[in-house]
C-alpha cells in the first residue's frame, strides 16, 4: 500500500479523497495549504502527493518545488486541479510535477493511478 498526501484548500475534497484511500488500505495525510504540506515532509514522506495548483499563499507550483528540493524525485507529484493542462502543463512540469488530473477526478480513476504507481 502507498503513503498518499492530499494537498487542497478545499477541505471537503481533500478529506473525502483521504478517507476513500484510507478505506482502500493506504496511509493518508491531508494538508489544506502548501505551507502545511511542506511542514509535513518532516514526519510523513509520501509515495504520492496529489496537489491542487490554485491555493492561497504557497500555491501548488511552489509546493511542488519545495517537495523536490527537500525530497528529490520522491514522491510522485500529481497536479489535481480545475485548471486545464494546456494553460498549466509547462509550468507544472518545470515545478516538478510528474502528472496531471483535472477536477473533478473520479475516485475510481485515482485508485487505478495509485495502484499503477504503487507497484
Amino acid at each position: 500500500m502507498a503513503k498518499i498526501l492530499f494537498v487542497d484548500d478545499s477541505r471537503d475534497n481533500a478529506d473525502s479523497l483521504a478517507t476513500f484511500f484510507k478505506l482502500l488500505g493506504h496511509e493518508t495525510e491531508v494538508a489544506y495549504d502548501g505551507d502545511s504540506a511542506v511542514e509535513l515532509t518532516g514526519r510523513f514522506a509520501p509515495d504520492i502527493a496529489f496537489i491542487d495548483l490554485r491555493m492561497p499563499m504557497l500555491d501548488g507550483f511552489d509546493t511542488a518545488r519545495e517537495f523536490r528540493s527537500r525530497l528529490g524525485e520522491k514522491p510522485v507529484l500529481i497536479a489535481l486541479t480545475g485548471q486545464e493542462w494546456a494553460s498549466t502543463g509547462d509550468a507544472a512540469g518545470r515545478a516538478g510535477f510528474d502528472g496531471y488530473l483535472q477536477k473533478p477526478a473520479q475516485a475510481s480513476a485515482l485508485a487505478k493511478l495509485v495502484d499503477a504507481l504503487a507497484t
